[in-house]
């Protein structure tokens, strides 16, 4: 490193240029600069960032029908909160799967699909389901081991 550059770094970090400056050969890996990330200096980080409730996603409505009625949405993470976006469509979509897996499982097995369709399809509830913590039994009711188990 030129000279120059040293003495300003040297300066703007408040260094002591002989006891805390040094070179090596090569670049510092990124593990090197979380020595810089640890320095107790609020004017040497960013101010932490609370994101903002998105508008078009109100907490007072289902947030089904706000996306229904919004048409297309998009969320910017971190800016937007995600817990009040992705966070709570999850959380809304496994409640309504679980209020609705009867009426699901019935309406894939009622359609007009070949059996390798209501297949895949039954698979799909039942994989989802269980993603969340949440089994269905063959006939899309809840396993007692699981009912209520987020």
């Amino acid at each position: 490193m030129d000279p120059l550059h040293r003495s300003i770094l040297v300066s703007e970090l408040g260094l002591d240029e002989a006891e805390d400056v040094f070179e090596i050969g090569g670049i510092l890996a990124p593990r090197d600069l979380m020595e810089l990330v640890a320095i107790d200096d609020g004017s040497l980080h960013d101010a932490p960032l609370h994101p903002i409730e998105p508008p078009r996603v109100p907490t007072t409505r289902n947030i089904f029908h706000s996306i229904r009625d919004a048409g297309s949405l998009l969320v910017l993470h971190p800016y937007e909160s995600f817990a009040s976006t992705v966070e709570r469509f999850l959380r809304e979509l496994t409640s309504s799967v679980r209020g609705n897996a009867p009426e699901l499982l019935a309406k894939i097995g009622g359609g007009d699909w070949s059996d390798e369709t209501q297949n895949a399809l039954a698979d799909a509830v039942a994989t989802f389901g269980s993603d969340f913590g949440y089994d269905l039994d063959e006939e899309g009711h809840p396993m007692e081991e699981t009912a209520g188990v987020a």
